[in-house]
């Protein structure tokens, strides 16, 4: 039999998947949590130091957003068929590109709406919406858009941007219009 149809997209909702085939930007890091802790399409912050994967916590920021928990397919399964993330190894960290995020149970994701990373509670490291009413107070704003609702299970496309972050010192000169320091309107009076 011939194969007549090719599909150029992974199966939909594989948490921690790439959306398509479109570029994307993924570096390396060493998973710091317990086995288990990390899942891939979750958030990922800086842990101890630069290239440590960790968990979302309380004090997280958004100066300290990684990415997202990339399925590279190396994770082994275990002999009763779950993938577990352990402790030390090295895992993928999308920074930029279109992934299967996991989302927070009472998310509502929709072609175009804001994503958020939760920082606390049970839902820590998920993805939600500014209408989660159970989630929001507990979530940080990132620089990407979901791209389409829920599939399997709680997961959802998102198209993730690189997050750029300017130090308050930098921003407050800029918004001065001190032109000695490259600011202002740009007239030279």
């Amino acid at each position: 039999m011939k194969q007549l149809n090719y599909n150029f997209a992974p199966d939909l909702g594989v948490a921690g998947g790439l959306y398509d085939l479109t570029g994307y930007v993924c570096d390396s890091f060493c998973n710091a949590e317990k086995d288990g802790v990390l899942k891939h399409g979750m958030c990922i912050v800086t842990g101890s130091a630069a290239g440590i994967a960790a968990l979302p916590t309380k004090d997280s920021t958004i100066s300290n957003f990684e990415g997202i928990l990339v399925n590279g397919l190396t994770t082994e399964h275990s002999m009763d068929g779950s993938v577990v993330v352990k402790e030390g190894t090295t895992v993928g960290v999308l920074k930029q590109g279109r992934i299967w995020a996991r989302v927070a149970a009472d998310a509502v994701p929709a072609n175009g709406k804001a994503v958020y990373f939760i920082i606390k509670g049970d839902n820590a490291g998920l993805f939600t919406t500014s209408d989660d009413d159970t989630n929001a107070s507990n979530a940080i704003a990132i620089n990407a858009k979901f791209i389409g609702g829920k599939g399997s299970s709680d997961v959802a496309p998102v198209e993730l941007y690189p997050t750029m972050v300017v130090p308050s010192s930098v921003a407050q000169t800029n918004n001065t219009g001190d032109q000695s320091q490259g600011g202002g309107n740009g007239n030279s009076n």
